[in-house]
This record gives structure tokens, sequence and C-alpha cells, in this order.
């Protein structure tokens, strides 16, 4: 809401606001889940492009977001998580008991 919110109070002022939904990415700070066999397969499971992002797949989507080709997209949120969020969340207890 606050992207939708803020895309419509800006607007007027020609300012667009959109994000992107990362999903699970390559960084250090997602370093335990990728350690963990379990998580991460199970993580990969709930998604139907089966893959873990990568920082450029992200930086990709800001790319289009920020570019021309965009220039009437407002109000959005871009997922940039392989389809992650058209099915269930991960258990990322389950590498722990």
């Amino acid at each position: 809401m606050l992207v939708r919110n803020t895309a419509d109070e800006l607007g007027a002022h020609g300012i667009r606001v959109n994000s992107v939904c990362l999903g699970l990415v390559v960084t250090e700070l997602s370093a335990g889940l990728h350690q963990a066999d379990i998580i991460r397969a199970h993580y990969l499971s709930c998604m139907p492009i089966i893959s873990v992002g990568q920082v450029e797949d992200i930086a990709n989507a800001v790319r289009f977001l920020c570019g021309p080709a965009s220039s009437r997209v407002t109000g959005t949120t871009l997922p940039g998580d392989g389809g992650h969020h058209l099915r269930r969340v991960p258990n990322i207890l389950a590498g722990l008991t």
C-alpha cells in the first residue's frame, strides 16, 4: 500500500513509484539459507522457476522500472522471485530441528 499510495500522491508531479519483490537472492545476508541444504531445497520447491536469484536479476528489474520502457508504470510491485509469491512460504526452520 505504501507504493500505491505514494505513487498516487506523487504522480501529479511526474514522479513514478514502484518496488521490486526480491525473493531469495545470493548475498552475504542470505548466506545462511544457502548453506543449509534442507532449507534451500524446501525454498526452491516453493518456486515455479526453480532457481536462486542473483543480484544482477534484481538490477535488471530495477533498470527496467527506471527506464523508458516503463514510463507509464507506477504504483506497482514487480515480483523478482521466480514465481515464489504464487506458492507457499518455505519452512526456514526445517533444518534446525
